[in-house]
């Protein structure tokens, strides 16, 4: 009985872990590329470059991510981003490690078009903002983080 209790436990502690982060392609330049599991039959793909990131999940959804340097873990709306001249206001997400600026395909396209963005939020009424500048290898990048989302059933 002890021997199908343990069994149980393990069957149940590994059916809820994520996967680990794979590496997916060859680097582009100095971009390097990952796929990892997520809940829900998700892969997120993830496009690094230093210390920012690109992301695609399968389900469409895009997004940049930056350090987060202090800013505390918070959902912060209305968070200004612009890129390529363009402004618009979006939700970003802070954890203890990340800053995660939610976009849509436009804005991802004005971030390839500009090889950076800017971003600026209000903490505790006090403004925290960034400049994050992209190679000429973003929009490569980008292409290949679609081709890491078809290659797992995405879009």
């Amino acid at each position: 009985m002890k021997h199908i209790l343990i069994l149980a436990a393990l069957l149940l502690t590994t059916g809820t872990a994520r996967a680990a982060e794979e590496p997916f392609g060859q680097n582009i330049g100095p971009w390097r590329f990952t796929q990892q599991d997520q809940p829900r039959n998700v892969v997120l793909c993830r496009a690094y470059l230093g210390d920012n990131r690109i992301l695609r999940w399968t389900s469409g959804a895009v997004a940049v991510s930056v350090p987060a340097n202090g800013i505390p873990p918070a959902t912060y709306r209305e968070t200004f981003f612009s890129a390529a001249g363009e402004s618009e206001p979006v939700n970003a997400t802070a954890n203890a490690q990340r800053l995660t600026l939610n976009l849509d395909e436009g804005s991802l396209a004005h971030v390839v078009r500009g090889r950076g963005f800017q971003w600026r939020l209000l903490v505790n009424g006090s403004p925290r903002s960034g400049t994050i500048g992209f190679d000429q290898n973003v929009g490569a990048a980008v292409a290949r983080l679609r081709e890491c989302s078809r290659a797992n059933g995405g879009r």
